[in-house]
C-alpha cells in the first residue's frame, strides 16, 4: 500500500476492511468525507469507526485504489 509492502489478511468478500489508525497514520491515505460509526467489537466495548479512507494498492501485480 502506497509503494510499502503490508501483510494482510485479505477477505475478499468484505465491502472495506478495517486497519488500526497509527496504521493510517503512516500513509498518504484520502479521506475525501469523513463520517464516523460506532461499532460493537467482539469481546470488547464499543469501536468508534472512521472513513472511509482511500488507499493507492497492488496485490499480486493489480494495482487499484482501495477503500478501508
Amino acid at each position: 500500500m502506497e509503494g510499502a509492502p503490508h501483510t494482510f489478511i485479505l477477505d475478499t468478500g468484505a465491502e472495506v476492511s478495517i486497519v488500526p489508525r497509527d496504521f493510517l497514520a503512516t500513509t498518504n491515505a484520502v479521506n475525501q468525507t469523513v463520517h464516523s460509526h460506532t461499532m460493537k467489537a467482539f469481546g470488547r466495548g464499543d469501536v468508534l469507526i472512521e472513513g472511509p479512507y482511500y488507499l493507492n494498492t497492488e496485490i499480486c501485480g493489480v494495482r487499484f485504489c482501495g477503500r478501508i
